[in-house]
């Protein structure tokens, strides 16, 4: 991970993790800051929230990009969007499936 040590801090994890929901909670090793390869958050997202493979972080006006990984993506049904359910149990398909 290429993150700075002046930004893995709670409040700059949390900062960080914004960028892709609301952050929830910061596991252990993040917190005690044991396991500086990566940090491990978990985000509320919305089923319309996109879920982007970088984000950006600025240090001193300089901009750098920093890898996001995800354990889990919710998937989204095709025929609403809906992340509740796949879409073989979609309530608004009108062709019952079997």
């Amino acid at each position: 991970m290429n993150l700075p040590l002046s930004l893995w801090t709670l409040e700059g994890i949390s900062k960080l993790a914004s960028c892709v929901g609301v952050p929830i909670a910061v596991d252990a090793l993040t917190t005690s800051k044991t396991r500086l390869t990566f940090a491990r958050v978990c985000v509320q997202v919305t089923s319309n929230s996109p879920l982007p493979e970088e984000i950006f972080y600025s240090v001193d006006g300089k901009s750098s990009p920093l890898c996001v990984q995800y354990d889990w993506k919710p998937e989204r049904c095709t025929q609403c969007g809906s992340i509740m359910h796949p879409p073989i149990l979609c309530p608004k398909d009108p062709v019952l499936k079997t």
